[in-house]
């Protein structure tokens, strides 16, 4: 399920990590054969290990993958499927980004929100040499480009 690109099983020479090539891949009879696995393994008394909420986060994921990718293989005409596309890590560490711009707060208002995107979005503009060049103009001729609010942003960096 982590699987990004489709050179990856060739680089790695392990047929699990090349991509999902259809309904009856091997890949998704063996997450098929992992639930089932699952649901015996915790439905033993003796079971221990695992959490609650661990299990039916693994179960749910398992279970939701199955069910996409024969929900994409039947809907569209595609050769193969990148599971490891499908995941909310680029999410998380977008909140988590907001989260310590706003002082570490777990809970953050929508004000704080806004104020950290407006902070990133600035961040990844001053990368580029040439807008340090146009703000430092800017500043210089006093012009109203709207870049003023965010010269003291500016200056810090």
């Amino acid at each position: 399920m982590n699987v990004k690109s489709c050179f990856e099983g060739i680089a790695k020479r392990d047929i699990f990590s090349t991509p999902i090539s259809g309904l009856t891949d091997q890949k998704i009879e063996w997450l098929k054969n992992f639930i089932g696995w699952l649901q015996d393994w915790w439905s033993n008394p003796d079971c221990i290990g695992l959490m609650k909420d661990t299990y039916e986060a693994i179960l749910h994921t398992s279970r939701s993958m199955v069910t996409f990718t024969k929900y994409v293989f039947s809907q569209f005409p595609i050769k193969y499927l990148l599971l490891g596309k499908i995941q909310t890590d680029p999410l998380e560490q977008r909140f988590g980004w907001y989260r310590n711009l706003s002082g570490c707060n777990y809970h953050i208002s929508v004000s704080q929100l806004i104020e950290s995107e407006k902070k990133i979005r600035l961040q990844h503009l001053l990368k580029n040499n040439s807008l340090r060049e146009l703000i430092a103009s800017t500043k210089e001729e006093n012009s109203d480009t709207g870049v003023e609010e965010f010269m003291p942003i500016l200056e810090r960096e």
